[in-house]
């Protein structure tokens, strides 16, 4: 498992500023890969398991290299974007505020929703 595209990241999530409609579907772009340097790492990271997985060491726990095999720079690249997942919920993604799309209010509380704190993760860090 490899963590591209985090807190170290120059890119970060962003979501659209505002919805027209509260019917409106929320779009959040997580921007990963946007980056040149997550794709330098991701790549890096693939190289470093296919090193790991056909040594030496390893051959007695599998035959051959399913995937990706020995690709060019391009194929390794256009693999990497193909195969890349989140397995997270991007943070930072609460809305804050008084109306009535709003998760949160200024003080942390779920207004409509027992008055709970909200996850922690989910409110912007110059918020907390």
């Amino acid at each position: 498992m490899v963590n591209v595209g985090g807190p170290g990241s120059p890119v970060q999530p962003r979501a659209p500023a505002r919805r027209r409609a509260k019917s409106d579907s929320i779009e959040i772009v997580a921007n990963t890969l946007a980056s040149s340097a997550d794709m330098k790492a991701l790549i890096r990271a693939i190289e470093l398991c296919r090193e790991i997985g056909n040594s030496s060491v390893m051959s007695r726990f599998a035959k051959r290299e399913v995937m990706p095999g020995n690709l060019t720079a391009g194929e390794l690249e256009s693999f990497a974007r193909n195969a890349v997942s989140a397995f997270w919920h991007q943070a930072c993604t609460a809305k804050m505020g008084r109306d009535e799309m709003s998760v949160v209010d200024g003080q942390l509380r779920m207004p409509g929703r027992g008055g709970g704190a909200a996850c922690r993760n989910s409110i912007p860090n110059s918020f907390k």
